[in-house]
């Protein structure tokens, strides 16, 4: 297995090939400088479960691809609560992990309680969803509406209010605010496009 280091993010230089090989799981290329090398890195790392393992601790964005990999392949992972750019956002694409993965990743790092809601939103995992007594939160009422899981988009909408937690654009999870219903989720269905 090949080593990679803080040398490999100063190579540039990248052929089609390669990149294809990374989107695919097969070969991580040297060239990690290039951002879309990356990228296509990150996509191999969320679609294939053992591929790029060896990059963990090279880079946050590495890391947090392969976190989120553990999960959806149920495994919790290791996951520093001081280090906020080893917690993945979205642990629920390509896939969903178990309902009980979810719920012991809940139970064990509280911060990804949202996210937990909202991969249990795709994955209609209504009980959980209601264990985790969250307030009800937008981006989680438009992925259950979309992925068809209507008891749960019916829990939140029956709240007068509603908040926001995520940003799917910056990929944060905050303290909830008011909000509305808009549209701006970056729901499940678009990822698969």
């Amino acid at each position: 297995m090949e080593t990679f280091n803080h040398i490999n993010l100063r190579i540039r230089k990248v052929k089609n090939e390669d990149l294809l090989k990374a989107i695919r799981g097969e070969k991580i290329p040297r060239a990690l400088a290039d951002k879309h090398t990356r990228q296509c890195v990150i996509r191999g790392i969320r679609y294939h479960y053992g591929f790029g393992t060896e990059l963990r601790g090279l880079l946050p964005e590495f890391n947090r691809a392969l976190n989120a990999r553990c999960i959806m392949s149920n495994e919790i992972p290791d996951m520093n609560p001081d280090c906020p750019e080893d917690f993945p956002y979205c642990i629920w694409h390509p896939e969903t992990a178990s309902e009980a993965t979810y719920r012991e990743l809940a139970r064990r790092y509280p911060n990804m309680k949202y996210l937990v809601g909202r991969a249990c939103a795709v994955a209609g995992y209504t009980d959980l969803f209601l264990e985790l007594d969250l307030l009800p939160e937008c981006h989680i009422a438009e992925e259950a509406r979309e992925s068809g899981h209507l008891q749960i988009y019916d829990a939140i909408m029956k709240s007068a209010v509603k908040y926001n937690a995520m940003n799917d654009y910056t990929l944060e999870i905050f303290a909830p605010v008011p909000g509305n219903l808009n549209g701006d989720t970056c729901i499940r269905a678009w990822l698969d496009i």
